[in-house]
């Protein structure tokens, strides 16, 4: 593989490796990837290096074609520029086809990095220094993850087979943090997607996506929310929200977000926030903004949206912000410098929680190489580097 390794690069690696040289044997020490060892693929972004970074790095998966085995795990380090490329592999290579199939979903938890990779119905778990494999859990369909004290929650389609899942109702597995083993599971919508977790209860958004699309007499997108109490693992209730339900956050208020995909006809895809009254969550209404991609930054949701106008199919990006707090869209766009143009497809946003900076990844064609694009927290452009293919979401470390 090619290696991009600028003078730089060299002196943080030797200034690193002499430091670690002069530890006691009996000191601890963490390194983030990149740091005890030159990786195999790697360039090195001088305008991301930031030697005392709050968070440290991110990690980026990329999806990869469905089929092609091709999910990727991306490493950036913030204390030395290194932006290492498929670094799942660079530390497993014992691990055969490495990551998987379709990585659909990544988080930093409590020191590891968690990898749901979709297409080959498992999640990985990796220590987030090291890099070096934990464990694998077996998730059938798996789509997204969160946490809640020593748990992980998976939502999933369920069924393996690409057409009995149309049809059948998607589920939410808990899998145990110490022994990596599923150990509770509950039946909620057709096709779930994103969850948030809150106050003892998984929030999930149903889209039934597939089932619409299913043959099935009288099927339809779903349009619900299933609140899962997450001791009982039963749900307690459903909110109906609006068609295809697909993206969630939650903002310091305690709203909760979720996003609508529409039908991709006479329903446009929207902004659905959903409020507590009393001790259950409702609708509280909805802003009118595609919305592809979100990221909260204080009480700015950063949103991507794409749309393809019939007859032609064009695509047309949008880059807004909506207001949290008056739940309202501000004007203008979060990229202010006219750099959106560099932009093929726009695939995800997220915002640097420790600078402000808005990170956007581009998908390009879905078949080759991705770029991951860094702007400041005023829209003005950074950095770009290359990714793997279908570059999707961050996270932080």
């Amino acid at each position: 593989m090619k290696r991009i390794f600028q003078n730089f690069g060299k002196v943080v690696l030797a200034i690193t490796l002499v430091a670690a040289a002069g530890c006691r044997k009996e000191d601890t020490l963490r390194f983030l990837p990149g740091e005890n060892g030159e990786p195999s693929d790697y360039e090195v972004v001088d305008a991301a290096v930031n030697a005392s970074a709050e968070p440290s790095g991110i990690y980026l998966v990329n999806q990869g074609n469905q089929g092609s085995n091709k999910a990727r795990l991306d490493f950036l380090n913030f204390h030395n520029g290194f932006y290492i490329r498929d670094v799942f592999t660079e530390y497993n290579p014992e691990v055969v086809k490495g990551l998987g199939d379709i990585g659909n979903d990544v988080q930093v938890y409590k020191g590891k990095v968690f990898v749901v990779v979709n297409g080959s119905h498992k999640v990985e778990i990796m220590d987030a220094y090291s890099m070096k494999r934990l464990a694998q859990v077996d998730v059938p369909n798996c789509r997204f993850i969160a946490f809640d004290g020593n748990s992980a929650y998976v939502t999933s389609y369920v069924a393996k087979d690409k057409e009995a899942f149309k049809t059948q109702k998607g589920a939410l597995y808990r899998i145990d943090l110490d022994t990596y083993k599923v150990t509770g599971q509950v039946t909620v919508g057709y096709q779930p997607e994103q969850l948030v977790i809150r106050d003892g209860k998984a929030y999930v958004a149903n889209s039934g996506g597939f089932y619409a699309n299913s043959g099935v007499i009288g099927a339809k997108y779903d349009n619900t929310v299933s609140v899962v109490d997450l001791k009982s693992m039963k749900v307690e209730y459903d909110i109906e929200v609006a068609v295809n339900l697909e993206l969630m956050l939650v903002d310091a208020e305690g709203t909760i977000w979720v996003s609508s995909r529409g039908n991709y006809s006479d329903v446009s895809s929207t902004l659905n926030y959903l409020v507590k009254k009393g001790d259950k969550y409702e609708l509280g209404g909805s802003v009118n903004v595609p919305v592809s991609s979100m990221a909260l930054a204080g009480d700015k949701i950063y949103v991507i949206g794409s749309t393809y106008t019939p007859p032609t199919w064009a695509l047309t990006t949008t880059y807004n912000i909506v207001n949290a707090k008056t739940r309202k869209l501000e004007s203008g766009s979060f990229i202010t410098d006219g750099t959106e143009s560099d932009i093929t497809t726009a695939f995800t946003v997220t915002v640097n929680p420790g600078n402000g900076d808005i990170y956007v990844t581009d998908a390009k064609d879905y078949v080759s190489s991705g770029t991951l694009h860094c702007y400041t927290g005023s829209g003005k452009h950074k950095w770009s580097v290359h990714t793997g293919d279908i570059p999707g979401r961050i996270a932080f470390l």
